[in-house]
């Protein structure tokens, strides 16, 4: 008889039927199999960093590359950087084709922390070119352009103890709202930026090969700049780019340079800024000797052999090379529209009154002038709320950015006035001054940042009435 007492012995439980028994040794590998993919999956996603870097996907709002999906965007205002090294054609035709990957790798490899410990983010290389964007401040990006000239002026150093030729390098920053996202196709897709603003970056850093410069900046990265009074930046020209239609301000960054051509430019500042200013206005007989003298100074600066030459074929000519926009008074029009009527009445009223600035100015006239100033102060900070109030009643995404524009263009007045105030007997000095500063603070920051804002604040009145 079967013993059913608490003490007795029960006999083993059969397995089920479903149930599969493995061994000590079979667990130990499958916990080390499943270790190995752990371990090459890591692996994986750390090469693909390689090509879509954490800081990219982190902005698009995921931290694993498996939920990047064709069509993901965002828009966002960033710096964009293009740095190229000259010449680099010439340079590769003296090497194998090993040799050139070897140089362009040792090239990026010191560009790459540059960019990368002052918070930038790669998007590509393109042969010796890096294209670049950084997400917080302009500054920083100001700061890499800083460390990869010092890089480079590292790597020069190694090039001459070898025998071999320094090389050059031109460095382009614009700031803007851009696009970053995913685009292509399912069997081929990318993580890249696109938008005006990269163009405008491009086309800088080619504009430092005609000029002969290191590093220029847009007006709207001088904007951005929160401690441009602590750089050397100068007023170079202003161009038409490729795909815009209104001429934009470039400025020279030039505390970068080597420390004997950075104190011959700073040396010559003032004579060239006004040189340059009587140039635009179409001085040209006025700017020329003031040229020579930047030149009988320092023969380190080759802008001023730019300008030399230009002053001379305008007076032999009559051609004075450039968009001719300082010449005329500016006449309100249908462009500087916004389309919200509290904004292109306020928007309508400096322009007008920096007109009358401009007539003051011409007329010898101090107490208007004075007065003129001491009004614009005012209703700037009055226009300024307008806009704001408009923003935060329709969450206008971008309401932070937008007040960084308009302190940096209360910076810019405040610099044009103690300009202006500082040469009253330089009339043509103080209309450029006014003419710059209406141009690259007033009309730029009306006719793109501010229709920003205004389509978003239209778009939700409009679904709000329909």
């Amino acid at each position: 008889m079967e013993d059913l007492s608490p003490d007795a012995p029960r006999p083993s439980a059969a397995p089920a039927a479903d149930t599969v028994v493995i061994s000590n040794e079979e667990l130990l590998n499958l916990r080390s199999e499943h270790r190995r993919t752990l371990y090459l999956l890591r692996q994986t996603q750390e090469a693909y960093g390689h090509f879509v870097p954490k800081g990219f996907l982190h902005i698009l709002g995921t931290e694993d590359i498996l939920d990047v999906r064709l069509g993901h965007e965002i828009e966002k205002k960033i710096t964009i950087m293009f740095s190229d090294i000259r010449n680099f054609t010439t340079l590769s035709e003296a090497m194998t084709s090993h040799q050139t990957f070897e140089f362009i790798n040792g090239y990026l490899a010191l560009m790459e922390p540059a960019v990368q410990t002052h918070g930038g983010i790669i998007d590509k290389f393109i042969g010796d070119a890096v294209m670049a964007f950084f997400p917080e401040r302009a500054a920083h990006a100001l700061e890499a352009a800083f460390a990869m000239r010092d890089a480079l002026s590292h790597l020069n150093g190694q090039r001459r103890n070898a025998g071999q030729e320094p090389i050059a390098m031109g460095i382009g920053l614009n700031t803007g709202l851009t696009t970053l996202g995913v685009i292509g196709h399912m069997g081929r897709m990318e993580a890249t930026i696109i938008g005006d603003a990269v163009n405008v970056a491009s086309r800088l850093e080619s504009l430092t090969k005609q000029y002969h410069v290191g590093i220029l900046i847009s007006e709207d990265t001088l904007a951005c700049l929160d401690g441009a009074g602590k750089h050397l930046i100068r007023f170079i020209d202003r161009v038409v780019v490729k795909g815009r239609l209104r001429p934009i301000s470039v400025y020279e960054v030039f505390d970068g340079d080597e420390r004997a051509t950075a104190e011959a430019k700073l040396s010559t500042l003032d004579i060239f800024e006004k040189a340059v200013a009587y140039y635009h206005l179409g001085e040209a007989d006025l700017a020329l000797p003031l040229f020579h003298l930047c030149r009988e100074k320092t023969d380190l600066d080759p802008v001023a052999d730019i300008y030399l030459k230009r002053c001379l074929t305008c007076i032999e000519t009559g051609v004075l090379e450039g968009p001719h926009e300082f010449h005329n008074r500016l006449e309100w029009c249908s462009a500087y529209e916004t389309g919200i009527a509290d904004v292109d009445r306020q928007h309508h009223g400096l322009l007008d009154n920096i007109n009358k600035l401009s007539a003051a100015i011409q007329g010898n006239d101090t107490a208007a002038t004075e007065e003129v100033f001491a009004f614009l102060g005012a209703y700037s900070v009055e226009h300024f709320s307008t806009e704001e109030e408009y923003m935060r009643r329709y969450d206008y995404p971008f309401l932070q950015e937008h007040i960084q524009e308009h302190e940096a263009f209360i910076r810019g007045f405040t610099t044009a006035k103690r300009k202006i105030l500082s040469h009253p007997e330089d009339k043509l000095l103080a209309l450029f001054h006014i003419n710059l500063f209406l141009y690259d603070w007033l009309i730029s920051h009306s006719t793109r940042i501010d229709k920003h804002f205004a389509n978003h604040v239209l778009k939700a009145l409009a679904q709000t009435t329909g």
